[in-house]
């Protein structure tokens, strides 16, 4: 079956146009009119043409006011081109084409988003005065409908381009280029593509000012200036005019509340991802900035070396101190081995002053009878324990003469007059008074010894007159009383406290048969005659002295009590020795005597030594302290 074409022919058919075997069907068509819509460049040319006021016929440019002239040659076609630029004939293009675009009703198409205020103005009053219903009323019926409603269409694209929150609404949802380029573009072509993607995104800023991304050699100042502005990028761009739902239709209130919570959450939606994108494009053009790029790795550099400088100098400085420790230890080292040195041969030095100390003691200790008064044995422990090394030799030496000559009573004198001395240091220190008879003997035996000890005057003896008034002032100042030995010595007048315990101590030692010969001497003042002090130490069994000087050798079973202290006032005792006991010299024995009721400082001491003596006479005899040998 052989193919049939049919066609309408514009123009005559040439043989190479009708196929083979082929048959016209159809005649000569004369010429029509076909409304084209412009689209692309031309389509901006026209635009262009239109708002400059010239209009292109058959290849020739004329401006309006030469439309109305037309050439004798040009015949109809020149009538035709007149009609295709009348109003109505504009206005039946606009109404078949039935674009919704404000910017293109009001021909602002070319300019869209930076058309100004007054652009909007002055074209809708232009376009007013050439389409309104009343300039086109003398061309017909229909040319008066099309010009109704496309200046319906101006009206409200002008009203809504006049208003600044609808024209950002609808400016919002224009067509524009919101993609963000890849990271290999942006990589590939940095200041191309990043300049056309910021200067597309610029047109969202609130403010009117907007950096540009620049160059390579813009400074870095301005760089930071840049990515600090779209880091904080503030967009008007408002999507109120893009909503699912019109609250308008709702049928119920209860629908326009939901629908315009929907359309909420659906600008909310999309103001996010605005924010999003916009935020995706400065750090993708933060990440791939070769001045950004370059600025880093300076600074990379730039810390480096200060850090390699840092790491030296501490380094350095942990090397000189490591330095300055090593010769800090080393002195350290030296001096610790001097000094343990030092240590050690003050340590021997003071080992060796003690042995020879507690030889010295020994010594003075040995020569103290063992019935002597405990007054004179309170006396002479403590100038051992308080007197230095070197007068505690020079005690020695002079008291073992003493001894070694038989001299007791002047062990006694001594003793007693060297405490006294050393009780008051600040006045001028008493000799003591030694006997006639045995002065060669304590100075011979003294030769490195004190000499007012070894050289000391004879004794002074006791007078009958004397012996009658101290017992006299025993009666009146009977054991127990404070300060007893100061009152009996300032009683008689003629002897000291020291004389008067010495020849107490005496009468003690002769009653019990201890040097019966020289202590009946001292006491009665000639032999076989009982002095008055004797017998008044007869009549007097009841004070303490007396009974202590008439009693017979120390009982060591029981503790003596010569001083008559209560069970209460020997706690006291014990107790104010043991609080004290740091304490050194007179004062501790005064502090003592603080805390005892009823008793003296020259008592405490004495009942002290009385219970010292005691208990070193048991060691001696070998009595344990429940009294058993």
């Amino acid at each position: 079956m052989k193919a049939t074409v049919r066609g309408r022919l514009l123009l005559m058919a040439s043989t190479e146009v009708v196929p083979v075997e082929g048959v016209v069907v159809a005649a000569f068509t004369q010429p029509y009119r076909r409304p084209i819509e412009h689209a692309g460049k031309p389509y901006q040319e026209a635009l262009a043409r239109q708002r400059s006021g010239v209009y292109h016929t058959n290849g020739n440019e004329r401006g309006p006011e030469d439309s109305s002239a037309s050439s004798t040659d040009d015949g109809d076609d020149a009538a035709v081109d007149g009609d295709e630029e009348t109003p109505a004939w504009q206005l039946k293009k606009l109404t078949a084409r039935n674009s919704d675009d404000l910017y293109e009703l009001l021909e602002l198409g070319d300019k869209r988003w930076h058309a100004t205020e007054d652009d909007i103005k002055k074209s809708f009053r232009r376009l007013s005065l050439k389409y309104h219903p009343d300039k086109i009323a003398h061309q017909g019926e229909e040319a008066m409908e099309d010009a109704g409603e496309h200046f319906k269409a101006m009206r409200k694209a002008f009203d809504t381009l006049s208003d600044r929150r609808k024209r950002a609404a609808y400016d919002s949802i224009d067509e524009v280029d919101d993609s963000v380029p890849s990271e290999k573009e942006a990589a590939r072509a940095f200041f191309e593509v990043m300049t056309k993607a910021f200067d597309l995104n610029q047109r969202w800023s609130t403010a009117k000012k907007v950096p540009k991304l620049g160059d390579e050699k813009t400074p870095m100042m301005e760089v930071h200036a840049f990515y600090d502005f779209w880091y904080r990028f503030k967009s008007w761009r408002d999507f109120s005019a893009d909503l699912e739902f019109d609250p308008e239709q709702a049928d119920s209130r209860e629908e326009r509340r939901w629908m315009d919570r929907q359309n909420s959450k659906h600008v909310k939606k999309r103001r996010a991802a605005e924010a999003s994108r916009i935020r995706l494009l400065v750090d993708r053009a933060f990440k791939f900035d070769p001045r950004v790029a370059n600025e880093k790795a300076a600074s990379m550099a730039a810390k480096e070396a200060v850090r390699a400088e840092k790491a030296a100098a501490k380094a350095a400085v942990e090397k000189a101190a490591s330095d300055k420790a090593a010769a800090e230890k080393a002195a350290a080292d030296k001096v610790e081995a001097d000094e343990k040195a030092t240590r050690l041969a003050a340590k021997k030095a003071r080992d060796n002053d003690k042995r020879a100390l507690r030889k010295l003691r020994s010594r003075v200790r040995g020569t103290l009878p063992a019935d002597i008064a405990p007054e004179v044995t309170l006396a002479a422990e403590t100038l051992i324990q308080d007197l230095p090394m070197d007068k505690l030799s020079t005690l020695a030496t002079t008291v073992e003469g003493l001894a070694a000559a038989g001299r007791s009573a002047d062990l006694v004198v001594f003793f007693t007059t060297s405490y006294d001395n050393h009780l008051h240091p600040d006045r001028e220190p008493n000799e003591p008074v030694l006997t006639n008879g045995h002065a060669a003997a304590a100075n011979g035996s003294a030769p490195n010894g004190d000499a007012a000890a070894a050289q000391a005057p004879a004794a002074k003896e006791w007078t009958a007159d004397e012996e009658s008034t101290l017992a006299k002032a025993m009666a009146k100042y009977p054991g127990g009383t404070r300060d007893r030995w100061e009152k009996l010595a300032e009683y008689m007048q003629t002897r000291t406290a020291h004389e008067v315990l010495a020849k107490v101590d005496l009468m003690r030692r002769v009653s019990s048969g201890a040097k019966q010969a020289s202590a009946s001497t001292a006491i009665n003042g000639s032999a076989g005659s009982p002095g008055d002090f004797a017998r008044f130490a007869e009549k007097k069994k009841g004070a303490p002295l007396a009974a202590a000087a008439t009693a017979a050798p120390m009982d060591l079973t029981t503790p003596p009590n010569a001083y008559n202290f209560s069970k209460k006032q020997q706690s006291a005792l014990e107790s104010a020795m043991k609080k004290f006991s740091n304490q050194k010299g007179p004062q501790r024995w005064l502090s003592i005597a603080n805390g005892v009721s009823g008793k003296t400082s020259v008592e405490c001491e004495a009942r002290c030594a009385e219970l010292v003596r005691y208990y070193q006479l048991r060691r001696e005899a070998g009595l344990s302290s429940k009294g058993k040998k």
